[in-house]
């Protein structure tokens, strides 16, 4: 990058002194058009430079955007078919509620109940203190399942994922692909 911006300030610098001293137009014509050459690759340079810059940028950024619910090692997948699964807690904007906070929550939004419950036969319902939402799911890959839930004639899609620790699987019912919002639930 550097020679070609040293060669096209030599080039010009040599045009002008051509065109300075009298020179003839074919020199001074060769001069220009070896300066517009120059210029041609340093802009070309530049711009798969700003490419290189802006894809980089963009790397870091998708990285950075992460919410801390991709932060969490993902356990396999269990079989959940007949089991259910019971409300133990949340994260809403990147933040876990405190107990006190998410049996409010538990309380104002779903009646004081939220169970997932699953079925032998793909069947899925999110059962709720003022009524039941019921849908389908099945599996996304060995990390992952896709609920799909009827809401009043409107789809909503929850993608769960599931973590282990000491206490056992949690399963995390995320709405959303930012990684900042999640609903916890354990057997």
């Amino acid at each position: 990058m550097k020679r070609k911006v040293l060669a096209m300030m030599m080039s010009l610098t040599l045009a002008m002194a051509v065109t300075a001293c009298g020179g003839s137009d074919t020199e001074t014509d060769a001069a220009d058009t070896a300066v517009e050459e120059t210029v041609d690759d340093t802009a070309e340079a530049d711009e798969a430079e700003a490419e290189d810059v802006a894809a980089e940028d963009a790397t870091e950024e998708t990285e950075e955007d992460l919410g801390p619910l991709y932060s969490i090692e993902a356990a396999v997948a269990p079989d959940v078919a007949g089991t259910t699964w019971h409300f133990v807690g949340a994260m809403l904007d990147g933040e876990e509620l405190d107990a006190e906070t998410a049996t409010g929550v538990l309380d104002q939004n779903y009646g004081g109940t939220l169970d997932m419950v699953f079925d032998e036969d793909g069947n899925a319902t999110m059962e709720q203190g003022g009524g039941n939402l019921t849908g389908t799911y099945e599996y996304v890959d060995e990390y992952t399942l896709l609920v799909s839930l009827d809401n009043s004639g409107s789809t909503l899609n929850y993608a769960c994922a599931f973590a282990e620790d000491e206490d056992g699987v949690t399963m995390v019912l995320m709405n959303d692909d930012t990684g900042y919002n999640g609903i916890y639930f354990m057997q």
